[in-house]
């Protein structure tokens, strides 16, 4: 519970110091060239063919680009949420460019002459974000960080900030780089996804196996952090692997915590669903950082589906530390940001 409230903390500092949009703004810089950072690193081990993390031997996913992860799903959440901050920096950048020019051709001039001019870091990141995500072959990773982009293009299509032409512009662009990284490099990620098959997997078996254990867990749960201890008393002769985790977070949360424990756990996610759509509805300047945090939201709430994510600290208190800076941004900036 030590750690519930770290990532509670962690929030509740990034909520404080980004009552501001130039520091919510600081907060998705830092998130995207640290991703950056870990893209550079896991693309340089991966092209070189070396099968290590930092100085230690991989014990798993070989052939993946997993950076400094061990698992490549666990990564790609972590690239995904970096890749969603990259998009809205993008974004940003487009708010001041609509807002600057008159016609949707001139709105279409500038941004690209502001995406080649200063942009320029921005787009090398999100293109080595992207590459970096393809690389992983990680079926889940990559589909959750595609709906966290979507997301994020829709609200912000929903909001007033951005121009509907130059939205359509920066989901072309998006589109295009996609569709060339896939044909370059994503052939096992495509093979991976052409060949998914529910009848071969061995997780909806576990997720059986694990909604019987609920049933008889009661409403105070097994405990958290328990999952594994526990499961090994309903695990079947049909399930091979190893499963110290239910490669689904909601599952695993409702059978450790119980129903009441883990319905009060769920609403906090839901409850930062609410704040941003209500922030996207309020704000128009400054509009786009509800439309991040939504995005990053669904993003995780996609993967937790089927992984356990959320459960590495490192991305837990990444996907917090936006969720502050977004929810910060959901208050007009004509009355005071106090939600509490």
């Amino acid at each position: 519970m030590a750690r519930l409230l770290a990532y509670a903390g962690i929030f509740w500092i990034s909520l404080q110091y980004c009552r501001r949009a130039a520091r919510a703004r600081q907060v998705l810089l830092a998130v995207t060239y640290a991703g950056l950072a870990y893209a550079v690193y896991g693309l340089l081990v991966y092209l070189s063919g070396s099968e290590t993390i930092l100085i230690f031997r991989k014990p798993a996913y070989f052939g993946d680009l997993t950076s400094t992860y061990v698992n490549r799903n666990s990564y790609a959440t972590y690239a995904g949420l970096a890749l969603v901050c990259a998009t809205g920096l993008i974004l940003v950048l487009v708010t001041h460019v609509s807002g600057a020019a008159s016609s949707a051709r001139d709105r279409l001039l500038r941004f690209f002459e502001e995406a080649i001019g200063r942009g320029w870091p921005l787009l090398i990141t999100w293109l080595a974000l992207l590459v970096s995500l393809v690389l992983t072959h990680s079926r889940g990773g990559f589909v959750s960080a595609g709906v966290g982009v979507l997301v994020l293009l829709l609200a912000a299509a929903s909001s007033r900030a951005v121009g509907r032409m130059v939205l359509l512009a920066v989901a072309g662009v998006s589109v295009s780089s996609l569709a060339a990284v896939l044909l370059i490099g994503g052939e096992g990620l495509v093979m991976r996804l052409v060949q998914t098959s529910f009848e071969l997997e061995e997780r909806p078996l576990v997720y059986a196996r694990t909604m019987e254990a609920i049933g008889d867990a009661g409403a105070l749960g097994t405990g958290f952090g328990t999952f594994e201890e526990a499961f090994r008393f309903y695990r079947t002769s049909d399930i091979n692997g190893h499963f110290n985790m239910a490669h689904n977070t909601y599952l695993e949360n409702v059978l450790e915590l119980g129903w009441p424990a883990a319905v009060a756990l769920f609403a906090v996610f839901a409850g930062f669903i609410v704040a941003c759509a209500l922030g996207i509805r309020r704000r128009r300047r400054d509009a786009v950082y509800p439309c991040v945090g939504l995005a990053a939201t669904m993003l995780v709430a996609a993967h937790s589906m089927i992984d356990f994510s959320l459960q590495i600290p490192a991305i837990t208190a990444t996907y917090m530390l936006i969720m502050g800076a977004a929810c910060a941004q959901c208050w007009s900036s004509r009355r005071p940001v106090d939600p509490w």
